[in-house]
This record gives C-alpha cells, structure tokens and sequence, in this order.
C-alpha cells in the first residue's frame, strides 16, 4: 500500500491495513473507484477533495435539537466580502430566513481547490430548529442557491414510560415460523403469534420479541433465512393465517378446497414434519390465496367497494417499491419453473436484469394479474400483523411487539434486483475472522457504498426500520455495529480477506433516534462483534439500548455475568438466534456441530472450549 493508496481509502473510509491488494482493489471497484495505481490515486484523491468544497454545504446535515442551528460554509476567498442568503424550509412547509457576511466571521479551513483559496466559515443561523427533515439553501445574493438535506434529531430515541422510570420488563423470544399449533398449516402464523401475545401478556409479560418477518423469496436456499430478507420493506407471506383472511370466508370454492379430505391430510402432514416444509406450505397456502383473490377481485374491486378501496389504497401507499417487489415474485417463480438452476437473478434473462428498459416495461404488464396477487398477499400479510400489534395494546403490554430488524437484503433478492444502482456490485457483507469463527463469515447480504446511502438521503437505512416501527413499541436492529463500519467481502474471495468500510455513525444514529421519537419506538442494538468503546458510548448517549445475550457473551468473555453487573439500559437474553440453546449450551449440542463442520481452528482449540463450557456451567449454576 502506497502512501497515495492508503490516502485514497482513507478519503473513502476504507481500512486497507494488511489488506491482500487484489481484495482492496475489488473493494473500491465496488465503491466506483476502479483505478488503484499510483497516479489514479493520486488524482482521485485531489478530486474528492475538490468535489466536496466546491459545494458550501455537506449533503446532508445533522443538527441537534437541543443546541442553536449551525453550518459549516464553504466558499471561494473572493466571495468572503459578499453577503450571503440563506432559507430553512422546514417539513411543515415553514419558511425562516437570514443573511451571513462571512469576512467578519472566524475562518476554519483553508484549502486551494483548483488553483483557488477557498475557506470554511463556522454560520450560527439564529434559531432553534423543530425535530424532523427540512431543506436549508445557501448563496450570494443574486447568484445560484446550494440545497442540503437538514435533519433535526432528539437528543436520546424514545423510551417507554415505564423503562423511563426504571421499571424492568420480561417477555418471550419467538420465531413465528417455529410456533406450532394444531389449526396452521405446518409452519407458525400471525395468529399463532396473536394467540401467544395473549398466553404470555395473562402471566405478565410487557414485551414479545420477534425474530425477522421480513419478506422471503419463494425459492431458492436462502428462502430459510429470516436473516437473508428479500427485502427490508415488506413481510413474510406464508406467515398469512390463510383461514383468518376475509376473502376466504367469502369464497366458497376456497373454503370447499380445504375441507377436501385429501387437502386435509396435506396439512396434517405439513403439521407433523419436525421442520417447516417450505416449498410445501408455500404451495399449499398460496393455492387457496389465489381463490381469496379472484373473490376479492370479483366482489370488492368493481367499483370499488369498501374492501376494495382500502386494497388500492394500500396499493398506492407502496407505491413502485411495492410493485417492484411483487413484479420480482412473478419472475422469480417462472424463471425458476423455467429452469430449477436459476436461484438467482443474475442467472435470468439480460433484458429481465434491467427493470427499466423497454422491454422490461412490455412484460410488466403481461403479467398485471400476477403481480396484483402479490400485493394483494402483501396487504393481507400487513393486515394480521398490525391485528397483532393492536392486541398487544389492548392488553396494556408496556411494550408490545418488539420486531427484530435484519442488517440488510439479500444479494439474490427483490431489494438488490430492483434497485441495482444502489448496491455494490460483486461484493457482499461478511463477519471478520474471530476466536469464535476463525475464518470469518459471509452473510450473503448486499453492500450500499456510503457514497450512494448519502446521496439516496440515507432513505434505505430508514425504510425497514420505520415499516416496523410503525407497529412496534421496540425494534431490534441487527449488526448494530455496522452503522460505524462493515466488512465487505469481494466476491471470489474467501471471508478472512474482507475490509472494513467506514460509515457516517454518529448520522446514522440521529436519524434512527428520530425515527424513534416519531414512532414512539424504543431502539435495541444488537451485534455479534464486541463493539469498541466510541460505538458503545454514541448508542447510549442516544438512548439506543444494549442487547445482552448470556450465553453468547459467556462464549466470547469465558465468564458468566451476575445479573446486578448488566448495564441497566439492555435487553437480557440467554441467547440470541445464532448461539446454542440453553438445552444446547449445557448439553454442548454447539460444540459437537463446530465439530462435525470443522468449526475450530485446531484439536487443542476444541478440548480449550470444552474444558471452559465445563467451568461456564458451574459458573451458570453460581450466578443464578
């Protein structure tokens, strides 16, 4: 690594430390910074140092609530003399305005930028700014105005009243797909999960911790994976309580479908298997959605009647991003029917990669129908959730759902096809090497330049978190950690060649904290990786809770933690959906897997770890 080289991945916040080169130069190919010799640095530098003074304003500006407005200007020498304009539009549609002459205020920064001085001037603007997203605009009087996102944000993201005043609540951990009852249909729903809101909240539970419904694809292995979403906006449809739907109480071919002896013993089988049987569920319940369709169409749409307009309202509120997705649902189905080997878009036809060519267009609309049926199983899969939420209101939970949020989407799904000009290309994210996974992990998730978060107005961060904030009074967000920095995994490499890339935290933070606010939603961070101090500091001063899963930090730590030495502003877990068990911990279930997958870096590493899940169960026995 040049001193050039290592210039050009500091200014794109890129660690190439000990870096294989060939993975760093993949990595910034990803970033859109294909050329790494000496002198392409070299110039590529100069030009990000150019480009971000020749705009006086950051693209995006994060103030705090409870200080006085401020900027940071930047502007040619030459125009220091003239007097400057500047307007806040704020989201109610208020204006506020005002003047600066920065000559007579302190200079910051100087820099020559394209043979010209330039200075950064520190601008306070005189007012105290609501909470939310407005637009600021700078200029010289008379000359053209520069716009920048302006995000006012609370100090601290919303707590409940009663975490507010210090009072600890407990509630169960689930995966909705795991629950068994005997009325699904081989795979847990929301009403299984309505039903256990009700159970625990009648012994005193404040909270229900839920595992990702994000949505899945239909095929392919990483349809399993709650952590691999297809996408972050949108929900698992064979967690649809199909019999719970209206539609199927009104059609009478789908309620006689179901009650056919033969489709009986379908489900029962579906029911006994020890594993959910995905492709088998999907077939069955999408069978009958499709008859609850056609009678939604038939009965509610002409018109439209009552149902049916609340169906297109829904429709509208989704607008492309929900088009989109369920346009991906139809491809991905027949082009796997087509041909079984296709498990990802990349595998399709060239004119289906491009969503919007022509051509694309033309198809779109052939297949209308179909992708009115996946929005339609969208909205019924909304509709049960928010009954659940709703349920937990009602029955005073101090918290309610709380709704786990997944790091990212998958490579291979409808977020990563729909918007490719938004993700990295040929890169993916991964956990770095650790005692506890060696060679470190690829999670198959896709990668969005920092760059390009930016500039989409750091929307995709937020648009998962606000669909689940919308129904939970909590939300836990996954790989909390890599708000400060992820580890890109180029693609053809193995884990253990990954490069962290840096990313705006303290922004990333405000924003979730304001979304917080907004939504009445607390805020839980959650993450594999110990987090280094100046993280940890940023999420508590934001009100972001810790999570504290007991068995995987006794895993990583080799102690037990008595309860009274747990930060206060945490959620406890014995364990967290990627460590054993509590049956599995004590039983050492884990450590015959990391065996039989050759999980550890040597025999004596094994014997270490089987020695130390001895002295942790003793130390388990003493802390409880």
């Amino acid at each position: 690594m040049t001193d050039a080289l290592n210039r050009l991945a500091e200014a794109l916040g890129v660690d190439g430390s000990g870096a294989d080169p060939a993975a760093f130069a993949a990595v910034l190919s990803a970033l859109g910074e294909p050329a790494v010799d000496e002198a392409g640095a070299r110039a590529r530098v100069a030009a990000i140092e150019t480009e971000r003074w020749r705009n006086p304003l950051a693209p995006i500006l994060l103030w705090r609530a409870d200080a006085p407005a401020a900027i940071q200007c930047r502007l040619p020498e030459r125009f220091a003399g003239n007097l400057w304009e500047w307007s806040l539009k704020l989201e109610t549609g208020e204006v506020r305005s005002g003047t600066f002459m920065p000559a007579e205020l302190a200079t910051g920064a100087r820099r020559t930028v394209a043979g010209e001085p330039c200075i950064e001037v520190p601008v306070a603007l005189g007012l105290s700014c609501p909470t939310g997203y407005h637009r600021l605009r700078v200029a010289p009087r008379g000359a053209e105005a520069f716009e920048s996102r302006v995000a006012c944000v609370p100090v601290r993201a919303h707590l409940p009243p009663s975490l507010e005043s210090g009072a600890r609540v407990w509630g169960p951990a689930v995966h909705v797909h795991a629950l068994r009852s005997e009325r699904n249909w081989g795979i847990g729903d929301f009403t299984d999960l309505k039903v256990l809101t009700e159970q625990w909240a009648a012994e005193g539970a404040q909270v229900v911790v839920v595992g990702p419904l994000h949505a899945q694809r239909s095929i392919g292995p990483a349809a399993a994976d709650p952590y691999r979403p297809s996408s972050l906006r949108f929900l698992n449809t064979l967690l649809i309580d199909v019999e719970a739907v209206p539609d199927f109480a009104e059609c009478e071919a789908a309620r006689a479908r179901v009650s056919n002896p033969e489709f009986r013993v379908r489900l029962d089988r579906l029911r006994e298997l020890e594993a959910v049987d995905l492709p088998g569920v999907a077939a069955a319940k999408y069978s009958i959605l499709e008859f609850a369709w056609q009678s939604c169409r038939e009965r509610h749409l002409p018109g439209p009647r009552e149902r049916g307009r609340a169906f297109l309202d829904y429709c509208e509120h989704g607008g492309d991003a929900l088009r989109r997705y369920a346009l991906f649902e139809v491809l991905d189905r027949r082009q796997h029917a087509e041909d079984p080997r296709r498990i990802s878009w990349r595998e399709w036809p060239d004119a289906l990669r491009e969503p919007d060519s022509g051509e694309f267009a033309r198809l779109a609309e052939a297949v209308r129908e179909e992708v009115e049926f996946h929005e339609y199983v969208q909205w019924q899969a909304a509709l049960q959730l928010e009954s659940c939420a709703r349920r937990a209101r009602e029955l005073g939970m101090a918290i309610g759902l709380c709704l786990e949020a997944a790091q990212s989407v998958s490579t291979d799904g409808a977020e990563a096809w729909s918007r490719r000009e938004l993700y990295a290309d040929r890169v993916s994210l991964g956990i770095p090497p650790s005692e506890r996974e060696p060679g470190g992990t690829n999670l198959g998730l896709a990668a969005i330049p920092p760059g390009r978060l930016e500039a989409a107005g750091l929307s995709p961060l937020l648009e998962g978190l606000r669909a689940a904030m919308r129904l939970a009074g909590a939300v836990r967000i996954e790989a909390i950690g890599s708000l400060a920095a992820q580890y890109w995994i180029p693609e053809g490499y193995a884990a253990r060649a990954g490069l962290r890339v840096r990313f705006p935290l303290a922004t990333l933070i405000g924003l979730i904290a304001l979304e917080s606010e907004r939504h009445g939603c607390a805020v839980i961070g959650q993450d594999r990786q110990t987090l280094p101090p100046d993280v940890e500091a940023t999420l508590e001063a934001a009100g972001v809770l810790v999570f504290r899963p007991l068995l995987a930090e006794a895993a990583s730590e080799a102690q037990i933690r008595h309860p009274d030495e747990y930060p206060r502003a945490a959620m406890l877990s014995t364990a967290d959906a990627r460590s054993a068990t509590l049956a599995g911990f004590w039983r050492g279930w884990d450590l015959l897997e990391r065996t039989d997958h050759d999980g550890f870096a040597s025999p004596d590493a094994r014997d270490a770890q089987v020695v130390a899940r001895a002295q942790d169960r003793a130390r388990l026995l003493l802390a409880l």
